[in-house]
């Protein structure tokens, strides 16, 4: 039996995707304002999801109807997402500031 075979590209772009992710991370903490802040820092993740899905749709013809509808609900969540973190950030900050001031402040940093 073999076992799952990895492409030398695919282990280079996940760790490009890393890289950029690790970067905008320490971008959006030495700056941190609030709304950019959480703005960025929620958008990430599903930004990687909808990467790894329309690098999968370019590589397997068969699923495009699929990875479609997937790419476009999920920019619709992003943008649904950025327009309630853009005006609606006062409750929004009523439940974060409590959790990032602890982490911030924690000793030994």
């Amino acid at each position: 039996m073999r076992g799952p075979r990895f492409r030398l590209a695919w282990l280079m772009r996940f760790i490009a995707l890393a890289a950029l992710d690790l970067g905008a991370i320490r971008l959006l903490s030495a700056s941190w304002d609030r709304n950019i802040g959480l703005l960025g820092l929620g958008m990430l993740p599903m930004a990687n999801v909808l990467t790894f899905a329309l690098l999968l749709g370019l590589r397997r013809r068969e699923s495009r109807r699929f990875l479609l509808g997937f790419e476009l609900c999920g920019m619709a969540a992003l943008i649904a997402y950025a327009c309630v973190i853009l005006f609606c950030t006062q409750p929004m900050w009523l439940y974060f500031v409590p959790a990032i001031e602890t982490i911030r402040e924690k000793p030994g940093r």
